[in-house]
């Protein structure tokens, strides 16, 4: 029996998020076997091969990260402060479960989170966000007149390459349609004296209750 600590890593696969994505953990895990931890299970474990034992400690490792990972969403999971809290999280959760069988792990670290990936759906959707991102970032950093020019230079550089063939387009009015939509609109308000109130009807007599004389 070879007691010395040995370091492996595990992948696993389809491990559901807090908001149900299947993720992807690589982490790496350095523990160590000695039947004397544990006499009352030694007579079971040392008839087993290395390879057995492996399979045991990646069962309790799975288990873990599964379990980590279930209570945190696809979007946080690749933060540095997430995981280390998860790695803390494997690695009691490990020694509570091992422990007792004659496992150690001898690391203040035992546990390595390598990589975290979420499905390649969203892989794409968060790297056309970020391009999307930089590119306002960038836009803020040009003049609107220079960065006018430079979208129409891009498209008459477009139309020489690929032919404008039948068409036939006002470059001018290209131009002046842009530069309309860019300017703000004003909503035309009334005047003063459109705003003015009519001026009020004079009130009517009271009506009297009296009859009207015959001599009136």
């Amino acid at each position: 029996i070879a007691v010395g600590a040995q370091r492996h890593s595990f992948v696993f696969s389809d491990i559901l998020s807090q908001d149900g994505l299947p993720i992807t953990v690589r982490l790496s895990l350095l523990y160590g076997y000695d039947p004397r931890r544990a006499p009352q299970f030694a007579w079971a474990l040392v008839r087993t091969t290395p390879e057995m034992r492996l399979t045991l400690v990646t069962s309790f490792a799975e288990r873990a990260a599964r379990i980590s990972v279930s209570r945190r969403n696809s979007l946080e999971l690749p933060q540095a402060q997430v995981l280390e809290a998860a790695e803390e999280e494997i690695s009691r959760a490990l020694q509570a479960d091992m422990s007792p069988l004659g496992f150690a792990f001898p690391s203040n670290r035992p546990v390595m989170i390598l990589q975290v990936q979420p499905p390649a759906t969203l892989t794409n959707r968060h790297e056309q966000n970020a391009q999307r991102r930089a590119q306002i970032l960038a836009g803020e950093e040009f003049n609107p007149a220079d960065y006018r020019r430079a979208l129409i230079t891009e498209f008459v550089e477009n139309l020489a390459k690929t032919g404008a063939g039948e068409a036939i387009i006002n470059l001018n009015e290209l131009v002046e349609s842009y530069v309309a939509d860019a300017k703000p609109r004003v909503i035309n308000q009334p005047s003063a004296d459109q705003r003015r109130e009519p001026p009020a009807e004079p009130p009517l007599p009271p009506k009297s209750d009296r009859p009207r004389s015959r001599l009136s």
